[in-house]
């Protein structure tokens, strides 16, 4: 979502200034670029899965509840961990 309103305060700005064929080369570029990063989230949610399930071990699964843990709680509250360092 950051990337979206970044785009539109700079195109609504360059429309603003008057640049726009600008504006619409970007909107078609951005269009571009949607298309080629969407392709591997299709492929990973609308295809059926090529082979057998992967397992996690209980390992694995302890480091991966804790990555996701600081992903969540540095997106949440970073003043909460930037306190910290």
């Amino acid at each position: 979502m950051a990337g979206f309103f970044g785009k539109l305060f700079v195109f609504g700005n360059a429309v603003s200034q008057r640049h726009v064929v600008l504006v619409i080369f970007a909107v078609i570029m951005s269009a571009v670029g949607m298309a080629y990063y969407m392709r591997p989230i299709i492929q990973a949610w609308f295809r059926p899965p090529a082979g057998s399930p992967f397992k996690i071990s209980g390992s694995q699964a302890w480091v991966l509840g804790i990555a996701t843990g600081a992903v969540i709680l540095l997106a949440v509250a970073p003043m909460l961990v930037m306190r910290f360092l």
